[in-house]
């Protein structure tokens, strides 16, 4: 399981796009975007081109600098891109909430290595003043500290104006009465998990940004508190302490010093993993194959599906695998042509399963949307068929399914045959899929 779309354009819309933009229409023109996101009926593709453009817009507005807004849609894009290979590599068997805080794990550490190589090419190209300690900055829990990285963004500004927090509100109080309210302003922006809004902030800082005549140095300050925002966002929503703990290890301790504690979780995830391949998934796998036949009779079919489950019942529900016994059921009615049935099946494998079960989903789209073309449903067709655009690549795998730009009309009649098997193989490794 991993975030919706809906879940996980939102998010990052949150935060990376909502801080940059003053407009209430362009904003909530997004919002709507991201909310058609929520029903997944739609043109996602078309949607989260929008959000993307909108963003590109707002990156302008602030920074005037193309090479950065160019840096931040692919950042951006990239995060997308991982989220698409995420849900077909690695298919889950975690609960919903354990599988969402699990991917954002695998993000915070993946852009850490990220903004190793990334952000120091942009140090020495264009000499920012992003600070050598950028990484403390943007990922301080991982050096121990317990602040979010705005605190240390706006402590970085501080020290390099070599001010404390008095004099620095002195200067960017917009009148001698305000300086009281501005220094416990600053006080929240150093030591509380406070988030402010990214223009407000800049706003606040003009009087200190400005005092900068190179414009590239006033645009690293920006870059930098920028991401220290959108970090801290994420790790308010996200970051749990044990989290920050467990990163840490996996990227300051050796193998020798991991503790038994960090290593007996390490130990059981891969028992748990274990459990789940040799008892419920391999022998669902091997099912769904078994039933990829029109030989023999339906009721022994289902019968022998029937007392499967109900021998395995308690580690179909632990592994949260019931979207396989769904997709078995649909299969065998479909290899039946009893396709009112089957549709009925793969329509909830597909929603316990579509970020859960890997590559098999576009071997159980493949199917879901021939049962809905000989069924006529075009409504639930187009629904299903605008997911997998959107979500599955396939550039390195070979079957019959297309992802050319095509009218519905052309993709509907694509549908408008008698052949059931489908053929999902990896091109390098030879690995058949289904």
């Amino acid at each position: 399981m991993y975030p919706t779309v809906w879940n996980y354009i939102g998010d990052l819309a949150t935060f990376y796009i909502y801080d940059l933009i003053e407009d209430d229409r362009t904003k909530n023109r997004i919002q709507q975007m991201v909310k058609r996101l929520r029903k997944e009926d739609g043109n996602l593709q078309h949607d989260v081109s929008g959000i993307l453009i909108e963003y590109a817009k707002s990156l302008h507005t602030v920074f005037n600098f193309i090479d950065i807004e160019y840096f931040f849609v692919k950042y951006i894009e990239g995060f997308i891109i991982d989220y698409q290979n995420q849900i077909l590599d690695f298919p889950s068997y975690l609960s919903a909430e354990d599988a969402v805080h699990g991917y954002w794990e695998g993000h915070i550490l993946t852009y850490y290595d990220v903004f190793k190589d990334e952000i120091s090419k942009w140090i020495a190209d264009y000499d920012f003043l992003i600070p050598s300690s950028y990484l403390e900055i943007f990922f301080p829990f991982i050096y121990g500290k317990e602040s979010t990285p705005l605190n240390e963004g706006i402590k970085w500004l501080m020290n390099l104006n070599l001010l404390n927090k008095r004099q620095f509100a002195e200067i960017i109080a917009k009148s001698p009465d305000q300086i009281d309210s501005m220094v416990k302003k600053v006080q929240r922006w150093t030591k509380s998990e406070y988030i402010p809004n990214f223009i407000s902030l800049i706003d606040d800082l003009s009087p200190i940004i400005n005092s900068y005549p190179d414009i590239n140095y006033r645009r690293g300050i920006y870059f930098t508190l920028y991401i220290s925002i959108a970090m801290s966002r994420l790790y308010k929503k996200y970051l749990t302490q044990p989290l920050r703990e467990e990163i840490r290890g996996i990227k300051t301790f050796t193998q020798v010093q991991l503790n038994e504690e960090f290593a007996n979780k390490a130990k059981k995830q891969k028992i748990r993993q274990f459990a789940y391949t040799a008892c419920v998934l391999n022998p669902l796998m091997d099912m769904l194959k078994e039933v990829k036949t029109e030989d023999g009779k339906i009721e022994d079919k289902l019968s022998m599906l029937e007392s499967f489950v109900d021998e395995k019942q308690d580690q179909i529900s632990n592994y949260h695998a019931e979207a396989f016994v769904y997709f078995i059921r649909a299969r065998i009615f479909y290899m039946h042509n009893q396709y009112e049935d089957a549709v009925k099946n793969y329509q909830k494998a597909f929603e316990l399963g579509r970020y859960r079960i890997g590559r098999q989903i576009k071997v159980l789209i493949f199917e879901f949307l021939h049962s809905c073309r000989k069924i006529e449903n075009k409504q639930l067709f187009k629904r299903v068929h605008d997911w997998q655009s959107f979500i599955i690549e396939q550039k390195d795998f070979s079957h019959n399914m297309t992802l050319e730009v095509k009218t519905f009309d052309q993709v509907w009649n694509d549908f408008d045959h008698d052949f059931k098997t489908f053929i999902l193989k990896n091109r390098k490794t030879g690995k058949i899929y289904s």
